[in-house]
């Protein structure tokens, strides 16, 4: 009687680890070196260049910019296999996941993939949220030849909620930001140090220009009521700075991969290396309209390039900036030009001031919260040039709300020391 309980324990114990275990999410990549793709140069032709990447291994090896999106509920485990034929070695780097030593991607340590070798990467997709890979072998020449992706990891019941418990969307589109020195591309002898690294093609979802007007999954699509995820990652090495209509209200949910307690509402939103964040549009007006995808240097700020996404709108053309000098910039709702200096922050990080330098328009105000959205801090201001005393924060990163005289909001972040 004994042994009989004995082994209906052990089945026991067996199906309830059954019925407990999550969800197994699988993909098989291959890494190659050997791609092209098409962009639209600033005289309107049609090029192509070469590219590195990644590919589904499924037997046909076409390559596509970026890679293909990995996608998995909350809680699901994750393995991603790769496959190495190239002649050089590769990894794949999950940015922003939570991943032990063993899969995170940097070479010499972990998941180094030589030639004709293969590795499968495994974590747990543990929050709802927007994430990033790369290649993490010489990176910056690796990642700009175009090996890099997406990871979307949705609810835990697959709903249309941003993430369990949050807002609903009616619709989501996914734009992974980029740029490209097509210099690097045509002539990889060519490429040197990062500071050489000088992109002439601005890109949304590895496409410019005529390429995302004549995409239908590029043109966001709703009518007055509808709400509209924005899906928004930057992986490239320059800053984006996101304008938005008045025919849309933009409000952000979740910054990093995590949840915002106090969501805000913003007309520009600054989006630096590596940032992701989850908006959600909610369409006032059926109008056409557009977003405005501005590049900037690290540096100052100064503008590089614009493109857009177009809302409600199938034959949107290209629209040439009006800048007059890469210190032109453009700040608030719309699109209109104005000609003034960048907004300055420095130093970030920062210590114990934060510096404010406006060239054209008075600040108002400031707010910071912290990465869950909780206020810790806000100042009335009135002059183009501010001080804020930041010494009794917590090391730790921020988000600065910066109110201009002109109507317009600036969200920013900045990492205190």
């Amino acid at each position: 009687m004994s042994r009989i309980k004995y082994i209906f324990g052990i089945v026991l114990l067996l199906t309830m680890l059954v019925s407990n275990a999550q969800p197994l999410r699988q993909y098989s990549v291959v890494s190659l070196m050997n791609g092209q793709s098409q962009f639209i140069s600033d005289s309107g032709t049609v090029m192509t260049l070469p590219i590195w990447g990644y590919a589904i291994n499924e037997g046909i090896t076409t390559l596509r910019l970026p890679g293909p999106t990995f996608y998995a509920n909350q809680g699901d485990s994750v393995h991603i296999t790769m496959a190495n034929p190239s002649m050089e070695g590769h990894t794949i780097h999950l940015h922003g996941l939570d991943v032990d030593e063993a899969n995170d991607g940097v070479p010499h340590h972990t998941g180094f993939i030589q030639q004709n070798e293969s590795f499968t990467y495994r974590f747990k997709a543990t929050h709802a949220g927007n994430y990033l890979y790369h290649c993490h072998v010489t990176t910056t020449m690796h990642l700009t030849l175009g090996m890099y992706g997406m990871v979307i990891v949705y609810p835990s019941d697959s709903s249309n909620r941003i993430y369990d418990g949050g807002p609903t969307y009616d619709k989501q589109y996914e734009y992974l930001l980029s740029e490209m020195d097509s210099r690097w591309n045509t002539d990889y002898t060519s490429i040197g140090s990062f500071l050489t690294f000088d992109p002439d093609l601005f890109l949304l979802n590895g496409k410019n220009r005529s390429l995302v007007y004549n995409d239908p999954n590029m043109i966001m699509q709703g009518s007055i009521g509808d709400q509209l995820l924005m899906r928004t990652l930057n992986v490239g090495y320059r800053v984006n700075r996101l304008i938005f209509p008045n025919e849309i209200k933009a409000q952000v949910y979740t910054s990093d991969g995590r949840v915002l307690s106090e969501p805000f509402v913003t007309d520009t939103l600054i989006v630096y290396p590596g940032e992701r964040f989850s908006i959600l549009a909610e369409v006032l007006d059926e109008s056409p309209s557009y977003v405005s995808v501005d590049y900037l240097d690290p540096y100052r700020l100064k503008f590089l390039g614009r493109d857009y996404i177009p809302i409600n709108d199938s034959s949107f053309t290209y629209i040439e900036p009006q800048i007059e000098d890469t210190d032109t910039d453009t700040i608030g709702v719309g699109t209109e030009q104005v000609n003034t200096f960048p907004i300055v922050i420095y130093p970030n990080p920062a210590n114990e001031e934060l510096h404010l330098v406006s060239g054209l328009y008075d600040f108002l105000g400031c707010r910071i919260s912290d990465l869950q959205g909780r206020s810790v801090y806000s100042k009335k201001l009135g002059e183009r040039q501010e001080v804020i005393d930041i010494s009794d924060l917590k090391p730790g990163s921020y988000f600065l709300l910066l109110e201009m005289d002109n109507g317009g909001f600036l969200h920013k972040k900045f990492l205190k020391q």
